[in-house]
């Protein structure tokens, strides 16, 4: 970040189709999204045991179609 180098183009989360799917200029957004999601999803994991997965995937869904529309616009 400090030396201004282009971000990383590979990897896992960037295979997902959410954010494959996604338009170019949005695909950056999409992939924050999904990382917050599952690192929350880890924490909820790690700290609780309970299963949320349900509740986490229609955030994400939401947030996505927003994301989406705000860029269509």
């Amino acid at each position: 970040m400090r030396e201004k180098t282009p971000s990383p183009k590979h990897g896992v989360i960037l295979i997902h189709p959410l954010v494959q799917n996604s338009p170019r200029e949005l695909k950056g957004r999409m992939a924050r999204l999904l990382a917050a999601k599952i690192s929350l999803a880890a924490k909820i994991d790690f700290f609780s045991h309970t299963d949320r997965g349900g509740e986490l995937r229609k955030s994400l869904d939401s947030e996505a179609v927003a994301i989406l529309k705000a860029g269509k616009r």
